[in-house]
């Protein structure tokens, strides 16, 4: 009988997809563990795709919908598990009943969770459920985390008014500046795990000086953007951009690029960019992504990074040099054979037998070994 580990995935497309390859690998690893991955409300189109595509041991459970417009957008995402925790309740219970026979389908050993997920630990005490945070960031954003009550206590200002570089154990010092944003007003409740609305700035649009650096560089490319215009999907800024890069230039909604990456450094495209030894270009955004930023830059040593105007733009100028000096300079050449090592280094530690293999075929192993739910 399978021993059974639920899996609450968070409402976006950069929560889900870890998860699920989370719960594929962990099913596949050989070990008797059926998942039950709980979304929250409907699925997109996008979702479901994805969902439909599991395999048997996994099964997709999706959440009523509850109302957030109540919500301001700036706290939605701290509370968006929250609002759902009475629909989960049902859907625990029955994992921990009984069938009708006095039997269970499979004891329940766990509860795992993303980290906007830490609302449902209650949930999980209630039935005796012992849970466990899924972290899909880097090393440097969990060493944050870890030491962020501390860092709170110990230092006395802003972090963006710091002067010497913050010193987290394990990484590299990181400006203070380059931290999560919402962690820039110590007047917000901000310092817990929350991705912040970018805002469009005014002004030059850095959508049309990132095209027309793209141009200026004579560089093939690949430029993956939202759509801005659903009735004039190809509408990009500058006027005739597209019309002009066509013979070397391909837009579209996703890509596997072989040259070069210029990524926002989400951490779920910078493990794609390792495991297919794609070099970068650093262009972070939000959250987490500066710290990303400085890690690959200054410590993996994969990617260079832009340097940005005293108005916060990356100047079309400067895009071209950036992208030249990936695709033609010595400093590409450099990052693109750091992140070949790291490419083969990834693939033996995804390997049967490898580090990342291993790991996970002892947290398996641990689940099934939980015994707090009588059978």
């Amino acid at each position: 009988m399978a021993s059974r580990i639920v899996i609450l995935s968070g409402t976006g497309m950069g929560h889900l997809i870890p998860l699920v390859q989370f719960s594929d690998r962990l099913v596949r690893l050989g070990h008797s563990l059926a998942v039950p991955l709980v979304t929250m409300g409907p699925p997109s189109a996008a979702k479901k795709a994805i969902l439909d595509s599991l395999p048997d041991s996994i099964t997709a459970v999706s959440l009523p919908p509850v109302s957030l417009d109540d919500l301001p957008g700036d706290v939605a995402t701290y509370l968006t598990v929250n609002r759902y925790l009475p629909s989960l309740r049902p859907v625990l219970q029955e994992l921990t009943s009984d069938d009708g026979d006095g039997s269970k389908t499979g004891r329940l050993c766990g509860l795992v969770v993303d980290l906007f997920g830490t609302d449902a630990f209650d949930v999980a005490e209630e039935f005796g459920v012992p849970c466990y945070m899924f972290f899909p960031s880097s090393s440097m954003c969990l060493s944050l985390f870890l030491h962020m009550p501390e860092l709170h206590v110990s230092v006395p200002c802003e972090y963006k008014d710091m002067v010497n570089p913050v010193s987290l154990p394990g990484c590299i010092p990181v400006r203070g500046s380059d931290l999560l944003g919402p962690l820039q007003d110590r007047t917000k409740d901000a310092y817990k795990w929350v991705l912040h609305h970018a805002t469009r700035r005014e002004g030059i649009d850095p959508l049309t000086e990132l095209a027309a650096g793209l141009e200026m560089s004579g560089q093939r490319f690949l430029l993956v953007v939202n759509v801005p215009n659903s009735n004039e999907p190809f509408d990009l800024p500058p006027k005739g951009f597209v019309e002009r890069t066509s013979g070397r230039g391909l837009i579209v909604l996703g890509h596997a690029s072989t040259g070069g990456f210029m990524s926002h450094c989400g951490w779920n495209s910078t493990l794609e960019s390792v495991a297919n030894g794609v070099p970068l270009i650093a262009w972070p955004l939000y959250a987490e992504q500066k710290m990303n930023a400085v890690m690959l830059v200054g410590d993996a040593k994969i990617a260079i990074r832009p340097m940005v105007g005293e108005d916060g733009v990356v100047r079309r100028e400067e895009v071209s040099r950036i992208v030249r000096a990936l695709m033609e300079g010595e400093e590409g050449m450099g990052v693109r054979g750091r992140v070949k090592e790291l490419q083969e280094g990834a693939k033996k530690a995804l390997s049967q037998g490898g580090s990342s293999c291993k790991a996970l075929s002892e947290v398996a192993l641990k689940l099934e070994k939980n015994n707090n739910i009588a059978a």
